[in-house]
């Protein structure tokens, strides 16, 4: 970090990366989703996925929520099972823990 005027200037931050591409990443979500262990009766669920990854480029604190506690289980479930690294962020050199929230919509899953 630099100063300047007295305030703080960061030199560089890059947010952390997955290597295949956040569409592979949503994919890989789907694909590890087992819709059979959802239990619901609306049409729709929503949930968000928060995680952070860490400095080692692993997910990390993973916590879904939304109203539906299976669904909200199995997005969990969905992403702890992806084992690929990212590449970790960095400020201005060194890395750091970055967090990401991704939004869920699952539809037609009347039982």
């Amino acid at each position: 970090m630099v100063e300047k005027n007295g305030r703080a200037k960061i030199e560089s931050e890059k947010v952390a990366v997955f290597p295949l591409g956040m569409t592979v990443l949503k994919k890989m979500i789907v694909e590890n989703f087992r819709m059979r262990k959802i239990i619901s009766n609306a049409e729709t669920e929503t949930c968000q996925i928060n995680f952070v990854v860490d400095k080692e480029g692993s997910i990390v604190d993973v916590k879904a929520s939304g109203s539906n506690e299976s669904f909200n289980r199995e997005a969990e479930r969905a992403i702890l099972k992806i084992k690929d690294k990212w590449i970790p962020g960095e400020l201005n050199g060194e890395k750091l823990r970055c967090r990401f929230r991704i939004p869920l919509t699952i539809s037609s899953i009347k039982k």
